[in-house]
């Protein structure tokens, strides 16, 4: 697994009277959909789960247990105290850790859905606003970079610790300043990422400050739809659900095989995301064309509808074929896809979220019927909607 450090803390013997395994579940900061998945598992396993570390940097010299869950990168304490305990460890987070299984939300699948999510508001202009240069920000920010570039769209980065690290002005002092000045520099209409749901709340803060209107000139999307801050922004907090619980889930079986004797395990497992909550802070249609922003307008409010592309097309000022032709240039997706697009993203939730029957989700999100669902799951995921909730859900 990792090389044993010989001067580590002592570890207790697990006594003979305790049967069920004990686990640590270190992570140094607090995530509750984390929490939420190792916890079912634990539950499943008949685990002893001590989640005593959620905030500490350091466990008791008296702690006795069989494995830790752990996030490398978080804490330099905490990674030496954890390296130094001869238990076998799973990683959860962006921090390569050689040797020992690493489980992390794919950086790529979530800034892509990031990007389409703002692609379908007609954005050209993107920022990733970096408020640490810890490593999970890092690799979201060249994730985005590379698909927004992919795409052919203009980036921008936001990094406020260069900006104290240089001294710019209000960097350290202001930062919501600072962060509001270089947000009027940048082009607009701009589509802002964050690294995580606080750091865009920071970004909605130091813009309503500023008098820079939301969503008007600039769209702010979080990740990790934190349930207890994202509605509860001065303006509610559009968010990528990055699968927590499925990552603490997943985390937690690969240990449990571990210590069931199977060392074998995979390096790296990614998780895809779940969805994304789209509310106030990005609620606009960054078009200059008025066709083809009625057309994204009718689509957004009508999809559940029985209207087809041509349908749509008929409610606007010019011909259909220049309509088709202008709303691929600058959408990136044709009239039908778009359509597809929004049911497909309605039903998605719908299956994760509900236990409607297929038929059911296949009328409430437009599509009609459950053969047309399937083969739009399957056309844009590859899978059937069945295998993608078996994927996605973490039982």
């Amino acid at each position: 697994m990792f090389a044993h450090n010989r001067a580590g803390p002592p570890v207790a013997e697990l006594p003979a009277t305790l049967k069920r395994r004990h686990v640590l579940l270190a992570l140094g900061w607090y995530a509750e959909g984390l929490h939420a998945g190792v916890a079912k598992y634990a539950k499943k396993a008949h685990w002893v789960l001590d989640a005593s570390l959620l905030h500490a940097f350091e466990p008791s010299q008296e702690w006795y247990g069989d494995g830790i869950i752990w996030v490398a990168g978080v804490n330099p304490r905490l990674d030496r105290f954890i390296r130094a305990w001869r238990k076998p460890v799973v990683n959860i987070g962006y921090t390569p850790t050689p040797g020992i299984p690493r489980v992390a939300s794919d950086p790529n699948a979530v800034m892509q859905m990031a990007l389409e999510h703002f692609q379908s508001h007609g954005f050209r202009q993107f920022a990733f606003y970096l408020h640490t240069h810890r490593p999970g920000p890092m690799v979201k920010l060249e994730a985005f970079r590379r698909a927004v570039e992919a795409a052919d769209g203009t980036f921008h980065v936001i990094d406020l610790p260069a900006a104290q690290k240089k001294g710019e002005p209000n960097a350290r002092r202001s930062p919501y300043r600072w962060l509001a000045n270089h947000i009027k520099s940048l082009p607009s209409p701009l589509a802002v990422v964050a690294e995580t749901d606080d750091p865009a709340i920071q970004v909605v803060h130091a813009c309503v400050e500023a008098g820079i209107v939301i969503p008007d000139r600039v769209a702010v999307l979080g990740i990790n739809d934190d349930l207890l801050r994202c509605p509860l922004a001065s303006i509610p907090l559009s968010s990528i659900d990055d699968n927590m619980e499925t990552i603490g889930y997943r985390a937690a079986e690969i240990l449990h095989n571990i210590l069931s004797g199977n060392r074998k395990q995979p390096p790296l497992t990614l998780i895809p995301p779940r969805g994304l909550t789209a509310r106030q802070s990005t609620d606009i249609l960054a078009v200059e064309s008025e066709p083809v922003a009625v057309a994204l307008q009718l689509i957004r409010t009508r999809f559940r509808e029985n209207i087809t592309a041509e349908a749509i097309a008929s409610h606007v000022s010019v011909s259909q074929r220049q309509l088709h032709t202008d709303f691929t240039k600058i959408v990136g997706r044709s009239l039908a896809d778009e359509l597809a697009f929004h049911r497909f993203t309605y039903a998605k939730n719908l299956l994760l979220q509900t236990d409607l029957k297929l038929p059911v989700i296949a009328r409430q999100s437009g599509f009609g019927n459950a053969n047309r669902l399937c083969r739009t799951f399957k056309k844009i995921t590859g899978l059937t909607p069945g295998k993608l909730k078996r994927k996605l859900g973490s039982d």
